[in-house]
Formats: structure tokens, C-alpha cells, sequence
């Protein structure tokens, strides 16, 4: 914990106390392996994280390792931290970041890869991994690190794929390396990693289909272990509940879809495991919401039984049941009912696309019937808003694709019309699309800034009426992180110059600057909106092509 002195000097001292419940304060023994699980965004991002929670739990249950975590320092404690010459440090001892045998990087989303390197300095951690010779080893997984590249100069270890297993491989290795040689000789550590499976090393990679990374999976999702004393934070979170993953993977093929590729193949946890661990999970925590959490939880096999268990149980213990986002199918339906026994929890939906052409052309199989007779059955039990994800700029959209949004925001609204004197409450959340690696559309190309800003106008002018609320991701964010998404080793020099230049928490809109990654861009000759937009030409290369998902 930070010093009483510097706490009181920022704006939430809650986010770097390290004395939350269920916090682990493991004795750390000379021949533990020391972990800092690091998530390149603030704390209430970060330990809305189900991952962290997980591999926390994971680490600190080993006889040879001790885990701690840190965040990225808000802009207020950066300043203080560099004002004061004091390093960054764990949440739970205090301990510079230096002094940690492993610093492991939760790689969500690519524009988070500037906190990545204000972590590392403020710690007094060279950036380049050919820079540091010994401790700590600098590893990194999650979603985003499908196309490694970005930060292959800056990242020793990447895992391809899911965590649990292949973490204490990692830590067996590195204590058996640490008590065997010295420190210095990081070399020969990376040699022995490099033969597990799911594990990427840059600087030990060689070019050819020999040599091409498969993405591990664990092989059976009921038998993981899942943190039944998770971490409960001093001050709220993005996502305040308990939460039980129910299924890993998704059986659908929408093509714009990275998260359906990184988690495939499906693999549920039994009902009986799942009761089990919300059980001891709210008791632990005292959290009054619980989540079930998946890609698609419509497509659990026995979710309907499931919800009417535990609506039952939370209902009694005054415990409000809840979703991530819905997939549009007959499941929904029935929701309306269940989630609005206790505290009405929000219901949340993503159609994607406003036409029935464009939701099947993008692989969005569903029956728009189906919502349609949802939202009605929630205003009848009282709810008075929805939220919609939508997406602009996918392949093959037209001006109707557009008006289709729009026809279909304002039937859900005034379908309340039908059970109350006004129209819902409609929050629309509209995203543009963005190719990512190892989908269908990989190689498509995406909107200039200029055509998203064209078509988010075209929206807001239709959306004109005050029951309509609107969220557009701006077109600048959008494109840098297309950049991002298809780099390749030459995008690191680029995100090092911007983070130079104040590039801070850049998917945060408050804090992202275009004029410094335009002039980033610049310095290192590249195109941005080229190089984010462009048509990938069949048989041309891709940065993430030697890794298989």
C-alpha cells in the first residue's frame, strides 16, 4: 500500500489500497517465484477482469509462488510517482515492480498498449525485452495478444490461448531455473519455455510452418478452478457483482468475431458446479448481483433449468440475477420474468446490424421476432429501458443497413406504448467495425475517419428524439485501433514515440489525443488511415499469420 501521505494526495486512494477482501497476503519465501499480475488499465477496469481473479487465485494457491497485482497508475499518481522519484508498486506489499521474478500483462485490448509502457517505466523497467538480461521475466496473454507482433520487441513470453494450465508450467520452469542458475542467464529460461504449448517467444522465433504457434486450451472447463473468494474492491467497479463463467467458446460463426476464434471450442461447466460456485461466491463476497458469464449463455444446454434454480435461491437471499450482453434467440423470451424477481437488472442486446440481409451476410443468425417479443414481456414486468449494440462500416452495408438501425430502435421503444402512456428508454451503443486477425474479415477493409464521422451524423440526426440515448465510439479511436489490431513489429516504435509524446489510457475519450498519434504515425513514414484501412490482398502475408488459433 502506498505511503497515508501520497494516498491522501489523489483522487481515489481506493484503487491502490491492496487490503481489499479476500486479498492475499502470502509470505513471500526465498525460493518463491514472485508475480505481479499487471493490467494495463485503471483498477476499476481491471478488477472488473474475471481473468485476473482467476490466475490470482491460480498463483497464489501454489506451494512455490506468491502473486500480487498492479494497475495502471491514474494520471494523478503518475505525476506524483515520478514528482516524488518513487518506483510503482504492488497493491498487497508494497514492492517495486522490479523486485518481481515475473510481471504478467492481461492484454484485452489494443488500446491499452501505451498504460503498457507507463507501467514499466514508472517500475524502472526497461521497455526492450533484449534490455533486461535478468528478472523480472516479462510475460503477457488475453485476447489481444493474437497478433503478438505489436510487442514482440518488449514482451519475453506471450501465451496463445487459455492461462490456467500453462501458468504453473511457467512458474515450475522458472523456479527450477532460479534455483539452478543465476539470474543473468535468462537465456537458457527462455530456451525451456519455449517448449511448452501456447507459449510465444519473439526472440526465439524462427519463420516457417515448423515453427507456427498453436493456441492452448484447457480441455475440460468444469474441472478449472474458479476463485470462490474473489477480490472485492473498496470502491465500484465497471461490472460491481459476482460473476460465474457457465461455458467458455461459442458455437455461432459470426465473421467479424475474434473473441468466437480465441475461446474456441466450447466447453461448459455443469449446472451443479455452477450452483455450487455462486453459492459459495455470494457468501463470500456479499455482492447482491450475480452474473453468468459466456459469449452466448443462451446456448448452455440447460439454461433455462439453471436460471429457474437460481432465480429461486437469489430471489430468497434478495440477489438479482443478471446477463452480459443477450444474444437475440427463443432463450430471451423468458428473461423478462426471471431477472425481475428481485432488483430489475439491466437487459442489454446485440442485433449488430439493422437488416435482415446484412445480419446474415456477417453470420448474425437470429430472429428479430424474438426480441421484439422479449422487450415487450420486460415492459410488461416494468422495465423502462434496454441497451442495443449495433455496429456501421461491416462489409456490404448500404444507406438501408443504416436506416434499418434506426427503424428498429424507435418499434423497441415505442413498444412500451402497448403497456404504458411513453415510449422505453432506448441506449444505443454503436461501434464501427474493425477487421480483426484470425476472423473471416481479416483481410477486409474498414472506414476512412471520415465516412464513420459521415454515418454517425446521419444517425444522430435521425436519432432526435429524447427517449433515445446514443453512444458512438469516435471515428479517430476506431482507426487507430484498426492500426493496432493489423500491425505488425513496426507499429512498437510508433506506440513507444506516442507514449513519449503523453499518449495515455487512449480508449478512454477524455484522455486520447489524435494530434499525438498523427504525429507519431508521421515520424515513422506510415499512413495511419492506409495502414488501419486498406484491403489485405489474398496471399499477402499477415503479422499473425504463424499464429494458429
Amino acid at each position: 500500500m502506498l505511503k497515508k501521505s501520497l494516498l491522501k494526495q489523489l483522487q481515489k486512494p481506493g484503487r491502490y489500497l491492496g487490503t481489499e477482501i479476500n486479498t492475499s497476503h502470502k509470505k513471500r519465501k526465498r525460493h518463491h517465484i514472485s508475480v505481479c499480475l499487471a493490467f494495463p488499465d485503471l483498477y476499476e477496469i481491471g478488477m472488473s477482469h474475471q481473468g485476473i481473479q482467476i490466475l490470482y487465485s491460480i498463483i497464489n494457491a501454489l506451494d512455490t509462488a506468491t502473486c500480487e497485482r498492479v494497475f495502471a497508475p491514474a494520471r494523478d499518481l503518475e505525476e506524483l510517482l515520478r514528482k516524488k522519484k518513487v518506483p510503482l508498486s504492488s497493491l498487497e506489499s508494497n514492492t517495486a515492480l522490479h523486485k518481481f521474478d515475473v510481471i504478467g500483462f492481461s492484454l484485452s485490448y489494443e488500446l491499452c498498449y501505451t498504460n503498457i509502457f507507463t507501467i514499466l517505466d514508472c517500475s524502472t523497467i526497461p521497455f526492450k525485452s533484449e534490455d533486461r538480461p535478468s528478472w523480472p521475466l516479462v510475460i503477457a496473454g488475453g485476447p489481444a495478444s493474437v497478433n503478438p507482433e505489436i510487442l514482440a520487441d518488449f514482451i519475453d513470453l506471450f501465451v496463445i490461448g487459455d492461462g490456467e494450465e500453462v501458468i504453473k508450467q511457467i512458474i515450475a520452469l522458472c523456479a527450477q531455473h532460479k534455483k539452478k542458475h543465476k539470474q543473468k542467464e535468462k537465456e537458457k529460461l527462455l530456451c525451456a519455455l519455449s517448449t511448452l504449448e501456447g507459449v510465444y517467444i519473439p526472440r526465439l522465433f524462427k519463420k516457417g510452418p515448423a515453427h507456427a504457434i498453436q493456441k492452448i486450451s484447457l480441455r475440460s472447463l468444469d474441472q478449472a478452478p474458479y476463485p470462490t473468494k474473489p477480490i472485492v474492491p473498496y470502491i465500484q467497479t465497471v461490472h460491481d457483482r459476482a460473476c460465474v463463467e457457465i461455458m467458455r467458446g461459442c458455437p455461432h460463426q459470426c465473421k467479424f468475431c475474434q473473441a468466437r476464434h480465441f475461446y474456441h471450442p466450447v466447453r461448459l461447466r455443469e449446472a451443479n458446479t455452477i450452483k455450487e460456485l455462486a453459492q459459495k461466491i455470494l457468501a463470500a463476497t456479499g455482492h447482491d448481483e450475480l452474473s453468468l458469464l459466456s459469449l452466448s449463455s443462451g446456448d448452455y444446454p440447460h439454461i433455462e433449468s439453471l436460471i429457474k434454480d437460481l432465480s429461486q435461491s437469489c430471489s430468497n437471499n434478495r440477489v438479482a440475477l443478471s446477463f452480459p450482453s443477450i444474444r437475440v434467440e427463443k432463450l430471451i423470451t423468458i428473461l423478462p420474468y426471471y431477472l425481475s424477481q428481485t432488483k430489475k437488472t439491466g437487459l442489454t442486446f446485440a442485433p449488430e446490424a439493422g437488416s435482415e440481409r446484412l445480419r446474415r451476410f456477417i453470420g448474425k443468425n437470429i430472429n428479430i421476432d424474438y426480441l421484439k417479443e422479449s422487450t415487450l414481456e420486460a415492459y410488461t414486468r416494468g422495465y423502462q429501458h434496454i441497451k442495443l449494440y449495433f455496429m456501421i462500416g461491416l462489409p456490404t452495408e448500404t444507406r438501408e443497413d443504416l436506416d434499418g438501425i434506426v427503424k428498429l430502435v424507435y418499434e423497441l421503444a415505442k413498444m412500451r406504448m402497448q403497456v404504458a402512456k411513453k415510449p422505453a428508454q432506448i441506449n444505443v451503443n454503436i461501434g464501427t467495425f474493425i477487421p480483426k486477425p484470425h476472423t473471416a474479415f481479416e483481410r477486409e477493409k474498414m472506414d476512412s475517419v471520415v465516412l464513420i464521422q459521415e454515418k454517425q451524423n446521419y444517425l444522430k440526426e435521425k436519432f432526435k428524439k429524447r427517449y433515445i440515448k446514443y453512444h458512438f465510439t469516435p471515428a479517430a479511436i476506431s482507426v487507430l485501433e484498426g492500426a493496432f489490431a493489423r500491425g505488425d513489429r513496426r507499429m512498437g516504435d510508433v506506440i513507444t514515440r506516442a507514449w513519449h509524446k503523453g499518449a495515455r489510457f487512449d480508449a478512454w475519450k477524455e484522455h486520447f489525443n489524435a494530434d499525438i498519434w498523427k504525429r507519431a504515425f508521421e515520424e515513422k513514414g506510415i499512413d495511419l488511415e492506409q495502414y488501419a484501412t486498406r484491403q489485405i490482398e489474398e496471399g499477402e502475408i499477415l503479422p499473425w499469420g504463424h499464429i494458429t488459433l
